[in-house]
């Protein structure tokens, strides 16, 4: 029997250089399960609201806060970067074919479908999420006061042109082939990108919404733009030119 389940990491206050909380998680999920980026508003409830789970319904509280999560496209809840791309100590050059269960999972029993990596401070949090298996993706910065672009919530139980979650995962089946060869280019471009963003995001973390919202609309379009060149280099699809998406008020 094997035994598959998420992978949750923490890192406290007390291991961390400037005092802050870093959770980190892998949805591992079926290898096709498509995830939606959401971002939920604050809300107040009357008496008689109910909030409905999966399976049952119960009392809503009197006041919901803004809420960021993946979401596997069927569910209506959520689900919720160095160790979550872990493909073992001496991971086999032949690829994830070879490979036995590991953090960042790879079609076969199940998949990691998204990843999430949250840095809690004092003046608030920065959301760090990924699409699909991270090894192959890059972890952009969100924040609950900054719109997801609507392209994120898009997919469902097969390949659509028009979602990003269902491009990189096509990006993932084609490198997989030949993992050696294709691998290297996809990490470089992604770590070449990410690195910045980390220097980055320290500079937002004081800006304003507006401010916040522009460059997460930026980061968006640059992944879908990234996207489309990575397809046209390794030939993967009739991929066609990707829309910009435009971000919503503060």
């Amino acid at each position: 029997m094997s035994l598959v389940g998420c992978d949750t990491l923490i890192a406290t206050s007390s291991a961390t250089a400037d005092g802050s909380t870093i959770f980190a998680k892998n949805s591992d999920r079926h290898p096709e399960e498509c995830q939606h980026l959401r971002l939920y508003a604050a809300q107040d409830w009357g008496p008689d609201a109910a909030v409905r789970c999966q399976y049952l319904s119960i009392p809503q509280p009197a006041h919901t806060l803004r809420v960021l999560g993946s979401q596997p496209f069927w569910l209506w809840g959520f689900d919720l970067m160095t160790f979550l791309r872990d493909h073992g100590a001496d991971p086999d050059p032949g690829g994830p074919a070879t490979w036995g269960p590991t953090l960042c999972m790879h079609p076969g029993i199940g998949q990691t479908a998204a990843s999430m990596v949250v840095h809690l401070r004092r003046q608030g949090f920065t959301a760090w999420c990924s699409l699909v298996t991270p090894c192959v993706s890059v972890f952009l910065p969100f924040c609950i006061d900054a719109a997801v672009p609507a392209a994120l919530a898009r997919g469902a139980a097969t390949f659509s042109a028009d979602s990003p979650w269902w491009r990189i995962k096509r990006l993932l089946d084609f490198a997989a082939a030949d993992w050696g060869r294709w691998f290297p280019r996809i990490r470089a471009l992604w770590d070449a990108w990410e690195h910045p963003l980390l220097l980055e995001e320290v500079a937002y973390q004081s800006a304003g919404c507006e401010e916040r919202n522009a460059w997460v609309d930026a980061n968006v379009s640059k992944l879908l733009r990234e996207v489309h060149e990575l397809e046209r280099e390794l030939g993967v699809g009739s991929s066609v030119a990707p829309a910009v998406p435009v971000g919503q008020a503060c």
